[in-house]
């Protein structure tokens, strides 16, 4: 059997558990172990995710896309022009950490749209959905459609599945030294990455980023009328542009770490 095949039987049974979006469902990726599922979707032309964990939803249905300078949208009118999936099991040499190298075992989606319309952009999503967490990331190719490129908003939502404490620090203009905030969710505006959410299951998620290159720094805002919605907000050039760059480009790893024991966030190695 395929692997495209087995991650659409698997997971048939839990399409229809959650308030998802009412367009067509599009495609699901497990872990290894099969623990943990990504389920991405385009509802009337707008990219969603969501994300189990042994069917309970720890990310409810969240956004994805951008607006560029000039409120020029990459949230909506998409299609799916391609899909393909692929397992992947290695040893990966670290770059910070405890570890020179871990083992590095993980099934990836990736999600290839294209806009309607004259100019046809487009862009990639790349879901790699491991035994600990999840990463995925924007991957924007080459075309003549899109070359230069000013980011004014990343639309990337982290809706929490639900109520839940957080360990976090205030995203302002002290920094990153100070002690950490241990509250309820409800207490945050913004914050600074990595922040660390223990939901009423009691599992443990972390989000953070990794290999932030030539890109803006990743802070979270609560969203006013979502309480349990966290939006992404780069901070920004004098400007008010937050990235500036041409195609081809790729945008950092946005990572979800999701584990039982608080303890095992410090031996992953998702962020190194």
């Amino acid at each position: 059997m395929s692997i495209k095949n087995f991650f659409l039987i698997l997971l048939l049974p839990l399409i229809f558990s959650c308030n998802k979006p009412k367009d067509s469902f599009e495609a699901i990726v497990p872990s290894p172990d099969s623990k943990i599922h990504v389920y991405f979707n385009l509802n009337k032309g707008e990219p969603y995710y969501l994300v189990y964990y042994n069917k309970e939803i720890v990310i409810d249905w969240s956004s994805l896309g951008f607006i560029l300078k000039d409120n020029d949208s990459l949230i909506d009118g998409f299609v799916l022009a391609a899909r393909k999936t692929r397992s992947v099991n290695e040893i990966r040499d670290t770059v910070l950490g405890d570890f020179f190298s871990f083992k590095s075992k993980y099934n990836e989606l990736t999600i290839s749209l294209q806009q309607e319309g004259a100019l046809g952009r487009k862009f990639d999503i790349v879901f790699r959905v491991f035994n600990n967490g999840i990463g995925f990331r924007y991957v924007f190719p080459e075309q003549e459609g899109l070359t230069n490129v000013e980011i004014v908003s990343e639309e990337t939502e982290f809706r929490l599945g639900s109520d839940c404490i957080a360990w976090w620090i205030p995203a302002d203009s002290i920094g990153y030294e100070r002690f950490y905030r241990n509250t309820s969710f409800k207490e945050i505006e913004t914050l600074n990455t990595p922040v660390t959410f223990e939901l009423k299951n009691g599992l443990y998620i972390s989000i953070h980023e990794a290999n932030p290159t030539d890109y803006a720094r990743l802070t979270l805002k609560r969203d006013e009328e979502d309480e349990l919605e966290f939006d992404c907000y780069l901070v920004p050039f004098p400007d008010g542009i937050k990235v500036k760059t041409k195609t081809p480009f790729k945008t950092p790893w946005r990572i979800i770490l999701i584990v039982s024991d608080p303890e095992k966030l410090i031996e992953s190695g998702l962020m190194q």
